[in-house]
C-alpha cells in the first residue's frame, strides 16, 4: 500500500465540525426561533404523511375490490378463458393493475 502525501489529502476540519453533537438546547428548541417552525413543520409532515398514508388504504382496497370483481367474472364462465386455480389470484390482480392504471388516466 502507497502512502498518500498529506498535502494532497482534504481538508476535514469543516467535516468534523459538522459532525458535532447537537446540544440539547438545539434539539429542545430552546434559545432560537427555528426550534418552533422545526415543529411546525414536523406537525405539517406528520399531517401529510397520515393524507398519504389514508390515500395508499384507500388506493389498496380499490385495487382489492378490483380484483375480486376480476375473479368473480373469471370464476363466473370458467370455460370460457380456464385459468389454472394456482394463477386465480395472480390473474385477478393483473386484470386489477390495469384497471387501476385506466383509473389513473381518467382522475
Amino acid at each position: 500500500m502507497t502512502d498518500i502525501p498529506t498535502e494532497t489529502l482534504p481538508n476535514t476540519s469543516n467535516v468534523t465540525k459538522l459532525m458535532r453533537p447537537v446540544s440539547s438546547s438545539v434539539k429542545s428548541g430552546k434559545g432560537f426561533a427555528a426550534g418552533n417552525l422545526t415543529k411546525k413543520r414536523i406537525q405539517d409532515l406528520e399531517i401529510e404523511n397520515n393524507q398519504l398514508q389514508n390515500r395508499l388504504a384507500l388506493r389498496t382496497r380499490i385495487r382489492d375490490q378490483f380484483a375480486m370483481a376480476a375473479l368473480t367474472g373469471i370464476l363466473s364462465n370458467p370455460n370460457e378463458n380456464p385459468v389454472a386455480p394456482s394463477r386465480l389470484a395472480e390473474t385477478a390482480y393483473v386484470i386489477a393493475d390495469a384497471m387501476m392504471d385506466e383509473r389513473a388516466i381518467h382522475d
